[in-house]
């Protein structure tokens, strides 16, 4: 009997390995701060997109922020991006005094070009692409677009490291873009981010931005390579034994020793005195030791993806995300939306009570994203979206689970998952 939990976002992506290497760094202090592990990073980046001007970070927000200011973005221009979002997008924006203006999805869950091009004014300067769950984005049209009303284009890679469209990586194709190593991304050293472009002008300016940061103080690292460490060899492994991992996760919580994905400050739009910041030695370095495996990594996700495109029975239940020829997708996580429930009085009392099956059986299947923006504690009308605007990404909200697909997922869950989604009723 295993006691680690099929749970898609307590870290899935970290091994033994990160947790020995992070147990290494956290005895070595004096390499937390200042090294070479960033610039290996960079040059990693460079290497495997081609462009020129690299950027490592301090996570995917400091990364959104400083993009577009090296882009030149004014106070009051409007950037369209899409609803079907985290929060860590608008407040970037807002923390730019820039104005976000919502376009609505198609149906891979990434921006729609008609609703796109309708959406542009005299103020727009940027399009944002996210390439939602990994799956690209439809990049011609976009591109097509943005050259059009000539606008820049900032690539969203948070979810689609190794993605390709057309057979040339996402993050190679815009003006500048933008990747997260967050504890659930596609790589994770709990935080980070890059910035990149193979625009000159662009390049000198984000050097000179990033130039002048330093890392962030040595408190914040500890708990980043804590958290690693903490999940791996003690949370996950007992989740399930007398509810140990549980315990310990919420100890952990209340003591402070580990870090929130988004704090309380950043669902209300206030901006972290910390952030931006280089990202720093030690997470570099968590975060390379990870950039040796991606490829592997993605094959396994592509791989579970094809089980669920296989074995999941979806002409009644379900509707999986649209694919465009065009791209390669590396499935982050493999999404599906739940067919609406007549007898439920909404649709989201359907994803509800699909989410309480699939907890009570011990499956902790993901919610992204619960709300046109999530979460939904976030203030609409301070980030200037409109209840309506978007009626596909809001009902995507209402409908869309995601299954699963990280590195550590072995056949016998893959099949757990598969016979849940077969048998589960609402």
């Amino acid at each position: 009997m295993t006691f680690r939990p099929i749970a898609i976002a307590l870290s899935p992506n970290t091994q033994a390995r990160d947790a020995i290497l992070a147990s290494s760094l956290m005895l070595q202090p004096w390499r937390w701060k200042r090294g070479h592990m960033d610039r290996r990073v960079e040059r990693w980046f460079a290497k495997r997109l081609g462009n020129q001007y690299n950027v490592a970070v301090d996570s995917g927000r400091s990364a959104l922020m400083i993009a577009l200011e090296a882009l030149g973005i004014e106070p009051d221009d409007e950037i369209l991006t899409q609803a079907f979002t985290c929060t860590a997008v608008p407040a970037a924006l807002i923390w730019r005094k820039a104005k976000p203006v919502w376009v609505d999805i198609d149906e891979s869950y990434n921006i729609d070009p008609i609703d796109l091009e309708q959406k542009i004014t005299k103020r727009s300067k940027a399009i944002i692409v996210q390439n939602t769950f990994g799956v690209p984005a439809d990049y011609d049209a976009i591109l097509a677009i943005a050259r059009k009303h000539h606008l820049y284009v900032i690539e969203d890679c948070a979810h689609s490291l190794g993605a390709t469209w057309n057979d040339k990586p996402l993050g190679s194709l815009g003006d500048i873009a933008i990747f997260s190593f967050g504890r659930d991304k596609v790589i994770s050293s709990v935080s980070g981010g890059l910035i990149t472009t193979h625009n000159a002008a662009v390049g000198k300016k984000l050097h000179a931005i990033t130039d002048t940061l330093a890392p962030p103080r040595n408190a914040f690292i500890a708990k980043q390579l804590f958290h690693i460490i903490f999940f791996t060899a003690l949370v996950l492994p007992t989740y399930h034994l007398f509810s140990i991992g549980k315990v310990l996760h919420a100890i952990g919580r209340l003591l402070r020793l580990t870090t929130y994905a988004v704090t309380k400050g950043e669902k209300k739009l206030q901006q972290p005195a910390y952030m931006p910041a280089r990202l720093s030695n030690a997470l570099a370095r968590i975060a390379f030791s990870q950039l040796q495996r991606l490829d592997r990594f993605n094959t396994h996700r592509v791989a579970v993806a094809q089980e669920f495109r296989k074995h999941i029975k979806t002409a009644k239940r379900y509707t999986p995300q649209h694919e465009h020829p065009q791209g390669q997708s590396i499935f982050l996580r493999y999404a599906l939306a739940i067919k609406f429930d007549k007898k439920s009085k909404q649709p989201t009392d359907t994803k509800r009570s699909f989410l309480r099956h699939a907890h009570a059986a011990k499956l902790y299947l993901g919610d992204w994203y619960n709300g046109p923006i999530t979460p939904l504690s976030v203030p609409f009308a301070d980030v200037h979206y409109e209840h309506g605007s978007c009626p596909r990404a809001e009902q995507a909200a209402a409908s869309v689970i995601n299954l699963p697909t990280y590195p550590r997922l072995s056949p016998d869950e893959i099949k757990r998952i598969i016979k849940f989604m077969n048998h589960e009723k609402s």
